[in-house]
């Protein structure tokens, strides 16, 4: 699973359906999938999937540092986009 989830984090979400229905539980594994996800539609540039990605990790963990992170980052890159 881990080598399939960095591909994904580096952009490849061909399969991101069915990543999705993989986090769709609460286990420790869903958390690294929602990440990963987040962390592909970051490269994808797909700010908004990718911010409400790392919004699912904070509706299940609201102190999650890295989630926090990505949600930031999401949002910064959309603000950033907008006034190009």
């Amino acid at each position: 699973m881990e080598d399939d989830l960095l591909g994904v984090q580096q952009g490849d979400l061909r399969e991101e359906q069915a990543w999705q229905s993989r986090a769709a539980g609460r286990s420790d594994e869903s958390r690294l999938i929602l990440e990963a996800l987040a962390k592909g539609n970051l490269e994808a540039s797909q700010w908004s999937t990718a911010q409400n990605y790392a919004e699912s990790i904070l509706d299940r963990q609201p102190a999650d540092a890295r989630a926090l992170w990505l949600r930031g980052r999401a949002l910064g890159w959309a603000s950033a986009v907008r006034h190009v």
